[in-house]
């Protein structure tokens, strides 16, 4: 199936019953200048590319070869070996590695909501042992939440509602909701720098993204991103974030040493990760049934990786050495060697996979389908 258009996207990914956002997108304004010089710059870049380009690929792979290559400490998962119930249409997970707990945002039951009562249409934070695979608890934050990020320093648990233009703030420790805030529309997706205490927040439908600052919990700056922003990481060794600008085919790079840049990956590119030991991006691109693999420092392209059907989310297991992409329509989990960047197995989840997390205690994996209402757990066997 071939998804045409990014609203289509969101009714196949957040269901109209269940409360997808279908608000009209506001667009940031652009000025004519800023059109015109980039194009003309465009047409000197083709001629140059001409003559240079197949140069720059070979020095990107010479870099990518040549940096030093961390090596593994444990081996990658293999298998299913556990499932948890997550409830309606689970969406994000996260891995508190300090506590030991697995978060997942699930959307409110369909059949429970009332068109006209908001408070029917507000979505859950489902915590759960990541030993025993038990439940903890559960939190009740803003309408439909989608990603989510742990800060394990501060204790906080960072949520961000796309049906109602807010991020919720939950104490680690008590799970109360401790702050409620505003941000732009239609948040997706978000990440914590754990060391400056800021939160950054892609507002898919406004193409903006909102920085709030954890120890105030206010917003303390705001910026205009490129076409519809989904995906978010933060590289710790640069400072840098990056983010997904799912319409427009690139990537978004907040660098604090340099002006706001893009570069370009797949079609409709999805979620982002960072493998800081090696210093690389990872970017699902839905479109394509790609992962693009650029270096983080330079933003050069390294690789494009093959994987399942309309790829979403990504993780890094840095002590593994591996990458694991969730393929929404494949219902599969790709396995990815970091070192070599290769495709090394295939693995079998549940519906419509969607979230993918870490624990990096041990490397056990835990995949969300939304399809089924369940947490794939993956381990090595």
């Amino acid at each position: 199936m071939t998804v045409e258009t990014d609203k289509e996207l969101d009714e196949m990914v957040w269901p109209e019953s269940a409360g997808s956002d279908s608000a009209p997108r506001r667009r940031v304004r652009k000025s004519r200048l800023g059109i015109v010089i980039p194009v003309a710059v465009g047409v000197v870049a083709l001629a140059v590319g001409g003559f240079f380009g197949l140069r720059l690929i070979d020095d990107s792979r010479i870099i990518a070869t040549t940096n030093p290559i961390p090596q593994p400490t444990r081996g990658p998962v293999t298998q299913v070996t556990g499932s948890i119930a997550a409830g309606s249409y689970p969406q994000g997970v996260a891995v508190d590695e300090t506590a030991g707990l697995i978060y997942v945002t699930r959307l409110a039951d369909p059949a429970e909501v009332d068109p006209e009562d908001d408070e029917t249409r507000r979505g859950v934070l489902s915590v759960f042992d990541a030993t025993t695979l038990e439940p903890v608890g559960t939190t009740t934050v803003g309408i439909d939440p989608v990603g989510l990020a742990v800060d394990s320093q501060a204790r906080l648990v960072w949520v961000a509602n796309s049906g109602d233009r807010s991020v919720s703030a939950i104490s680690a420790d008590s799970r109360d909701v401790v702050a409620t805030v505003t941000v732009g529309e239609g948040p997706r997706n978000l990440a914590v720098d754990t060391a400056t205490g800021l939160v950054y927040v892609a507002n898919t439908g406004e193409d903006s993204m909102t920085v709030i600052d954890e120890r105030s919990r206010f917003v303390v700056d705001w910026m205009g991103l490129n076409p519809r922003p989904l995906g978010v990481a933060f590289e710790k060794t640069g400072g840098r974030v990056f983010v997904t600008n799912s319409e427009a085919g690139t990537v978004e790079v907040i660098d604090p040493k340099s002006p706001q840049s893009t570069f370009t990956v797949g079609e409709r590119p999805f979620a982002v990760a960072v493998d800081e030991a090696l210093g690389a991006v990872y970017v699902t691109n839905w479109g394509a049934d790609t992962v693009t693999v650029v270096e983080a420092a330079t933003r050069r392209w390294w690789d494009t990786i093959k994987v399942g059907v309309r790829p979403f989310g990504v993780a890094v297991d840095s002590e593994a050495r591996t990458v694991y992409v969730a393929n929404w329509t494949s219902n599969t989990v790709s396995v990815i060697d970091a070192n070599t960047r290769k495709l090394v197995n295939t693995i079998a989840v549940g519906e419509r996979p969607t979230g993918v997390a870490v624990d990096p205690r041990n490397g056990t994996v835990f995949v969300v389908n939304s399809g089924d209402g369940t947490v794939s757990v993956l381990t090595a066997g």
